[in-house]
């Protein structure tokens, strides 16, 4: 373990105690590719944080490893058939990616500053990246970029660039409804193809463009209609038309590549023309749906201790979401609440719908499975109300625009203070904490009179005297656990998002950015930190608590082996064990190891829970069908916040692997603090 766990230590992501960190994002992808060699499908995003996610056949997950290249601008990607790597165009520089590292190839190439994705081809007879910018054509062979002057001939915007495996030749088409064409490379000049068909019906820009090799047919979808719109339509070129295949989900700036393992034509993201979309489909005749929204975007979040889940509800589609901090899952239609609190004495996490169209503040409990309406009998609409719950009164608190509140588990109490705060109907914030320092509810409400800061007793409130409140536009009261204190984290109307640590009667700046949606910030369970979340990307700010978690499912042959771990996993010289347990007995075993998780069906009911599975140590297991492994974690506190996944294969007799072997479960090993 000690060796591996070194060999880690360059990709390591050390989190800093003060700070907010970005953890992983997916949203718009600016591209995808099909890495033929590994058999993955790889999206790239290049703004800020750049981050690269792969599709296995079965799911996305983060790809991203340190030294990916970032810009404003989106990158010109494809797979080089030649190196067998993916290479990619940057403001000037290009980029080989193997699916580890980044690798920086030349400094001297063009600079392509428009949001054109579709400019670009790999040209596999003359292996070369063709692209395509203000009337000139630029080429990298493998070791620097040539200039051609080839200028179309028409002042036109030329929309979707691809390689046709039928002419042999990179093709750029032109579409505006009314007048089209179409041009072929031969990496001297374009030729135009006069009797190329361009139906008046395909997409004028924002579509996505992919050779796919096992139709060997360049084929296109999506895109803006002319007019005003988005498209669904599946296009194939045949050589010399444009010929439509089928209808699906309409998309603009959607991605599209083959995934060969499946032999599926995936589609994922983009927008439907009003909203953005984080859904995934596949094509193999017709349009099925692979996965829905993956990548939700989110109104409200809270964490549910007793299932150890983060709980969300989506902006504007009714649904609920689960998380265990990296991926979400969707469960049954929410209501529209728009606040979520922990109940530890009913154990239940409720949601408060607070429409102003309703006359009274609606209360429903969520179980993990459905939503429970508890009570309609609450206050009236609460814009920006605060909520939380006080544990030493065993109470949820409200306070906002009709005055205090309490639940006590049914009902919601009125409370009649003699001082309380004013929270105006335009206030741009109100936010509540259960302060355990003081033993008291802490209140922050901004707006028209500016910043205000109140304590409840139970009793009464009374206006705190702190100094350092910032006057931010919006802003969200949370507990960092690991530090035991108060956080404020508030952003600006015009500036970046900030976070404030109350100590003693002043509030002190403690870190700046990474989080711009301060409504949605959660602890999380699984890693003893604040997550923040909207629309694919995570931030994470505070420690990393060392953790281990069982996923997937193993197989077997009546017993399916199972694999645990008891230690903690921190970077002391600690110890971890691995055990499997329900083994054959005398059986030979393996364990094996990866950075990354994946999903993919081996058949016989076997999934392989690991990605680019590493061989790491056999043994024998007894005559109890038991084995056991001792994991030392070095004094390396670069380590802290890597995810180990481990997984065995023992030998079993009539095994659904091949019929000679089973696999267990998977671990996953934190390594924390």
């Amino acid at each position: 373990m000690r060796m591996l766990l070194a060999s880690l230590v360059m990709t390591a992501l050390a989190v800093q105690a003060q700070s907010w960190q970005v953890t992983s994002s997916f949203g718009f992808g600016s591209t995808a590719i099909h890495d033929p060699v590994r058999d993955r499908v790889v999206v790239l995003r290049t703004q800020a944080p750049p981050t690269a996610w792969e599709w296995d056949g079965q799911r996305w997950y983060d790809a991203t490893v340190p030294g990916m290249p970032s810009s404003q601008y989106p990158p010109r990607a494809a797979f080089d058939t030649a190196r067998g790597k993916i290479v990619m165009l940057l403001q000037g520089n290009t980029w080989y990616y193997d699916g580890r590292t980044w690798q920086l190839a030349a400094t001297q190439g063009p600079w392509p500053t428009d949001q054109s994705t579709n400019s670009h081809a790999w040209d596999p007879i003359r292996q070369r990246l063709v692209y395509y910018f203000l009337g000139s054509v630029y080429e990298w062979d493998g070791v620097q970029w040539h200039t051609i002057p080839a200028d179309l001939g028409w002042p036109l915007g030329w929309r979707a660039f691809g390689f046709d495996p039928v002419l042999g030749r990179v093709i750029a088409t032109h579409f505006n409804g009314a007048w089209s064409a179409v041009m072929a490379w031969d990496g001297v000049a374009w030729v135009h193809i006069a009797t190329a068909i361009v139906p008046a019906a395909m997409p004028i820009y924002g579509m996505a463009v992919h050779t796919d090799p096992l139709r060997n047919r360049l084929v296109l979808y999506g895109g803006a209609l002319q007019g005003s719109g988005a498209s669904g339509n599946l296009w194939e070129w045949d050589g010399n038309a444009w010929n439509l295949l089928a209808t699906g989900p309409a998309r603009r700036h959607p991605v599209v590549a083959r995934h060969l393992g499946t032999g599926r034509l995936l589609i994922s993201g983009g927008d439907d023309g009003a909203n953005v979309q984080f859904d995934t489909w596949y094509y193999d005749g017709s349009f099925h749906l692979q996965s829905q929204s993956a990548q939700p975007c989110v109104t409200t979040m809270a964490v549910d201790p007793v299932r150890q889940r983060i709980v969300a509800v989506g902006c504007d589609d009714d649904r609920t979401w689960e998380s265990d901090g990296l991926h979400w899952t969707q469960m049954a239609p929410a209501p529209a609440v728009t606040d979520l609190v922990f109940d530890p004495v009913q154990n239940q996490l409720l949601g408060i719908d607070n429409d102003i169209s309703r006359p009274a503040l609606r209360t429903w409990a969520w179980d993990g499975a459905a939503w429970t309406l508890r009570n309609s009998n609450g206050p009236g609409w609460m814009p920006r109300q605060g909520l939380c719950f006080d544990p030493l009164r065993q109470v949820v608190v409200a306070v906002g625009l009709q005055g205090t509140w309490e639940w006590n588990g049914s009902v919601w109490v009125a409370r009649t203070p003699a001082n309380a705060p004013a929270v105006h109907h335009a206030a741009t914030t109100a936010t509540a904490v259960f302060d355990a320092a003081v033993g008291r509810v802490r209140f922050i409400t901004v707006g028209i009179a500016g910043a205000e800061e109140w304590e409840w007793d139970g009793t009464n409130w009374t206006r705190a005297t702190t100094t350092g409140l910032p006057a931010a536009a919006y802003g969200k009261l949370v507990i960092d656990a690991i530090g035991n204190r108060v956080l404020y984290v508030a952003s600006p109307a015009n500036g970046p998002t900030a976070t404030w640590a109350r100590q003693g009667n002043a509030w002190v700046q403690i870190a700046t950015g990474g989080t711009t949606v301060v409504s949605t910030i959660a602890p999380d369970p699984f890693h003893g930190q604040l997550k923040s979340y909207q629309q694919g990307t995570w931030a994470s700010f505070g420690g990393e608590l060392a953790a281990i978690t069982r996923y997937g499912t193993g197989c077997g042959a009546g017993d399916v082996p199972t694999l645990s771990a008891v230690g903690r996993p921190v970077p002391v010289g600690s110890d971890v064990l691995l055990d499997a347990t329900r083994c054959p007995a005398g059986a030979p075993a393996a364990i094996y190891a990866s950075l990354t998780t994946a999903n993919t069906l081996l058949g016989g009911g076997c999934t392989l829970l690991l990605g680019a599975p590493v061989h790491f140590a056999v043994a024998v297991t007894s005559t109890t069908g038991a084995a056991s492994l001792a994991l030392a974690v070095p004094l390396l506190p670069q380590l802290v916040g890597v995810d180990v996944f481990w997984q065995g294969v023992v030998l079993q007799t009539n095994g659904p692997l091949l019929g000679v072997a089973a696999l267990t479960n998977g671990v996953r090993l934190h390594v924390g603090n």
